[in-house]
């Protein structure tokens, strides 16, 4: 696969543009944090490529220029919680705990990306546990062991003959609807380890609403 970098310009606004060159039949372009993700086929030309965003310029300007990173972690800051947006308030009193109070989050040291990190896994293994036990009698199979790890270009993993699926971290800023797509993609891959119509066909079982999470989790940055 060969991957280039270029700047594009929208709306009188520089944005970096990442293009991946693969084995595949159609362009996609997509929004990743505050930049441009493209996948065209091998052989596809820069002029084609940038042609076809200017014909979408409105579009990806407006998702672009409305990018919002998920935490600004000063004092005074922000973080998204389950799609939820948290203030930030450090009380120090040298305790590597948090805890949400109506629209505040209240972090009690002054190592305030410590004890959110501390208590953001906590709160999504909780949930990512609660929910794949609420989800498991769709599949009839044994709870599998999960774990929270920090990916940048996936939401999850499935190790079949392990019995065991990973998550990504930044799943916690999102809304709780999308986590439950990730949980069920993954418990899927138990039954079909491809990305096959057999495989969405199993997802669509258990969540018929599955084509709109996941087209909303696409639009989210890892």
């Amino acid at each position: 696969m060969q991957r280039v970098k270029w700047n594009i310009e929208l709306k009188g606004h520089i944005y970096p543009c990442i293009v991946s060159f693969k084995k595949m039949k159609t362009i996609r372009v997509k929004i990743r944090d505050n930049y441009l993700e493209v996948s065209a086929p091998v052989g596809t030309s820069e002029k084609y490529i940038r042609d076809l965003i200017y014909e979408n310029e409105e579009d990806l300007y407006a998702r672009l220029s409305s990018y919002v990173p998920y935490f600004d972690l000063r004092e005074d800051g922000y973080v998204y919680i389950f799609g939820k947006k948290y203030q930030i308030v450090v009380r120090d009193i040298k305790k590597k705990q948090c805890a949400i109070h109506g629209d505040s989050i209240y972090v009690y040291t002054s190592y305030i990306e410590t004890a959110l990190s501390i208590y953001l896994s906590q709160i999504l293994y909780e949930y990512l546990k609660k929910r794949t036990s609420e989800y498991l009698p769709l599949f009839n199979r044994p709870m599998p062991r999960i774990q929270i790890k920090q990916y940048k270009g996936r939401w999850g993993s499935c190790y079949d003959q392990l019995n065991f699926v990973t998550f990504n971290f930044s799943l916690v800023y999102l809304d709780k609807e999308l986590i439950d797509y990730v949980i069920v993609h993954e418990l899927c891959h138990f039954i079909e380890p491809n990305h096959s119509p057999r495989f969405y066909a199993e997802v669509k079982k258990r969540m018929p609403d599955y084509k709109k999470r996941m087209k909303i989790l696409e639009e989210k940055h890892v």
